[in-house]
């Protein structure tokens, strides 16, 4: 006797009965009748170049209603010392990094601000202004923790490229 849709079926417990009456002893199906079940777990699409210090971007996979759908592969990581006195409002504006770090390229914007680990390389524009960022970021050296001093620069930097458009003449 099988449970519907459940692997588990009773069997006699005990050998030479035929009893199949529920009691303590239910075992398992023969392993080899269990049917795979389809996974509910949503598909990402691969990964797509973001452009200069801009890591991997993924498009985030529509649920009813255009809702985003959380998904177990999510490749951001939180800065857990971000600086709310100096880019809370940065963090929560509409203004993409992959838009200014194109500005830069375009050099309609300047260079962002050297980090202290690498001074090589410039500091991550989204782990400082928005507090997070993903994993597979080229900056993720400049993923550390900075004090206020040392994030001057960039708060100063994010004055003039977070700044809106200057209305059209």
């Amino acid at each position: 006797m099988e449970f519907a849709g459940s692997p588990l079926s009773l069997q006699p417990c005990h050998p030479g009965t035929t009893s199949t009456t529920l009691h303590s002893c239910i075992h398992q199906a023969d392993p080899t009748r269990v049917e795979a079940r389809p996974s509910r777990t949503p598909q990402l699409p691969p990964p797509t170049p973001a452009g200069s210090g801009g890591g991997l971007v993924f498009t985030p996979p529509a649920g009813p209603g255009g809702a985003i759908v959380p998904t177990p592969t999510d490749n951001r990581t939180v800065n857990t010392s971000f600086n709310e006195t100096l880019f809370g409002s940065y963090k929560i504006s509409s203004i993409k990094c992959k838009a200014l770090r194109d500005k830069i390229v375009q050099q309609t914007l300047g260079a962002l601000p050297r980090s202290k680990v690498n001074p090589s390389e410039p500091m991550c524009l989204a782990w400082h202004s928005k507090g997070q960022c993903n994993t597979g970021c080229p900056c993720v050296a400049d993923h550390v923790q900075y004090s206020a001093t040392e994030l001057a620069p960039m708060a100063a930097w994010c004055v003039i490229g977070y700044a809106p458009p200057a209305p059209a003449a």
